[in-house]
């Protein structure tokens, strides 16, 4: 450690204040070690002027050790100026390199692009020479376009003008068309004129007549719209070819024949109605009179559709009473309901004797049997709509049977039942049971009406799904048994079972459930929802004024204890709650059919 001269306090504070203040200036200037060297030669130099302050000097120690710590950190901190000014160095050699090598790489991209200039300098020149060539060929070909042009425009113009020719000669060869047409027209008018006036048609209104290759006789010039009988009658009279005409109203068609047929098809009275007609020479009319007779002979006697008043209701008019019998439980004795005239304005259904003081009786309750059709006379067709409600979901009320789903499925795989009815449906079951489901029963009613294919078949049948029904049994027996009146709005009994008619198995014409669905509302707002469907149907149905044939073999049902799969007769037995059962059943009725009936 350097000693300090010793000398007064004074010099030596003013002498350490020299030092320390050449020692920081000296850490500030530092630049290399020959610096600091001096810096502690000069300390040396000071060293024998240090000791006489040795005394003093060591009550500084702590302060001496103070600043030696303090230029030890000054060393350290020179060092690291050193170490940084050695890396500034370092990288101020390395900057220039890379410098150089950018300009070097300068260089280089810069003659490259110099070069890549060239070339594509040249490759412009060649590729306008190039252009510059094929410019003047162009120019050569355009001068032979423009004689070609030239010549096309003056073909041009010799075409305009016979295209203008042309035009003339059409619209003068339209104007002569059109009078040739007008004159066509009015020839035909007048040969249509000419020919009704020798000719007669006669009507047969709400017949549709059965006809055999039809014609259309088009007119010579335009079309001819045929939207109503009338229309389609005179089209007919007009053509002396024409000898039967048949329009239907529904779907407005107009069908017309060359020759005439007595033969009816159907006879209607209500919507949707048909309209037919003969036609043919004057000199004809007996012999078309003859032809109308023989239509007419066809016609089946069909009862009168009854609208009778329901109970409560005045009958005073209608002289008669919808509501059927009250019945014992067992219906063994019916009590009649009868409509009688109290005074001038009103008259009222009653069961039993009329009240006292009570007058004239006026009817009873007139639904009646429907008898079978004579010979000769049109019957009912035979095409068929069938349907069953399935619950397709509810599970089995004994382990002994199998659900309504695996009947059905039975029965529709095998393609038996209601499948082999012309059309079918097959719909979805409400909760209700098979008492009190009345509610159930008119909404499947609702869904036949919406499917409409009742409308195209003559008789809809309900079908339960735990029954086993024969529909080609049915129309069998229809053409050999019932023989029901074409256009009678009927039901069917089919049981010798109390009320005769058992749900399994409901069989309606056409025109009855166009009644029902016309006017059913009012067996909803009159008769209660109390039993079970079938009945409520039978006093709907005779309430509305439909009547019935009856057929006690046509369902064997073992709720009239009446099961009777061997009847060679049979249309339907009920119930088979069991899928072998039911193909048990199938079977037999089959074959004792097939045995008694062979084709």
């Amino acid at each position: 450690m350097t000693r300090l001269p010793s000398r007064d306090v004074s010099a030596q504070r003013v002498f350490l204040s020299d030092v320390i203040l050449e020692t920081e200036t000296s850490a500030d200037k530092a630049a290399d070690k020959a610096n600091f060297a001096k810096t502690f030669d000069a300390a040396g130099e000071l060293d024998e002027k240090a000791k006489d302050l040795k005394k003093q000097a060591d009550q500084f120690k702590g302060d001496s050790k103070d600043i030696e710590a303090d230029t030890e950190k000054l060393k350290k901190e020179i060092e690291k100026i050193k170490e940084e000014e050695s890396k500034a160095r370092q990288d101020a050699v390395e900057a220039r390199t890379v410098a150089g090598e950018s300009r070097q790489s300068a260089l280089d991209v810069q003659a490259e692009a110099e070069k890549k200039a060239e070339q594509l300098i040249e490759q412009a020149r060649q590729k306008a020479e190039e252009l510059k060539t094929k410019a003047a060929s162009l120019d050569t070909k355009a001068g032979g376009f423009d004689k070609v042009a030239s010549s096309k425009d003056s073909a041009a113009e010799s075409n305009r003008k016979h295209a203008t020719s042309l035009s003339l000669k059409a619209t003068a060869l339209a104007s002569r068309a059109k009078q040739e047409r007008k004159a066509a027209a009015d020839s035909e008018q007048k040969a249509w004129t000419m020919t009704a006036s020798q000719r007669t048609c006669i009507g047969l209104p709400g017949v549709k007549l059965k006809g055999y290759s039809p014609t259309s006789f088009d007119q010579i010039v335009g079309e001819h719209e045929m939207a109503d009988d009338w229309q389609c009658n005179d089209w007919c009279l007009k053509h002396a070819e024409c000898k039967q005409s048949v329009f239907t109203w529904e779907t407005k068609t107009c069908e017309l024949f060359s020759d005439a047929t007595a033969e009816a098809e159907l006879f209607r009275e209500s919507w949707p109605w048909f309209n037919s007609s003969f036609c043919d020479t004057s000199d004809k009319k007996e012999a078309m009179l003859d032809m109308l007779n023989q239509v007419y002979e066809a016609k089946p006697w069909v009862p009168p559709l009854h609208n009778c008043s329901w109970g409560g209701d005045n009958c005073l008019h209608t002289g008669c009473c919808a509501d059927v019998c009250k019945a014992s439980w067992n219906f063994d004795t019916c009590e009649w309901f009868t409509c009688y005239k109290r005074d001038e304005n009103w008259a009222g259904c009653k069961s039993g004797p009329p009240p006292e003081g009570w007058g004239k009786k006026l009817g009873g309750h007139p639904n009646a049997e429907v008898a079978p059709a004579p010979e000769g006379k049109l019957i009912q067709g035979t095409r068929l709509y069938c349907f069953s409600v399935v619950m397709w979901n509810q599970g089995v009320a004994e382990a002994w049977q199998s659900s309504e789903a695996e009947l059905a499925n039975n029965w529709k795989e095998k393609g038996l039942g209601i499948m082999q009815c012309d059309d079918y449906s097959i719909f979805d079951g409400l909760e209700g049971g098979s008492v009190h489901n009345i509610q159930s029963f008119i909404q499947a009613w609702q869904k036949v009406k919406d499917d409409g294919r009742w409308k195209q078949n003559d008789w809809s049948i309900k079908v339960d799904p735990d029954a086993v029904f024969f529909p080609e049994h049915f129309r069998r027996k229809l053409e050999w048994v019932y023989r029901t009146p074409q256009g009678s709005a009927i039901y069917m009994r089919n049981t010798f079972y109390k009320f005769q008619f058992l749900g399994a198995l409901e069989v309606l014409t056409r025109e009855a459930l166009e009644i029902y669905f016309e006017r059913g509302w009012q067996c909803e707002a009159h008769l209660g929802q109390e039993g079970g469907e079938d009945y409520w149907l039978l006093q709907c149905l005779e309430g509305l004024g439909v009547n019935f044939q009856t057929d006690v073999a046509l369902l064997h049902d073992k709720y009239a204890s009446d099961e009777n799969c061997g009847d060679p007769n049979s249309v339907a037995h009920h119930f088979f709650k069991k899928t072998v059962d039911w193909d048990v059943c199938w079977n037999m009725a089959n074959d004792v059919w097939n045995n008694e009936h062979p084709e």
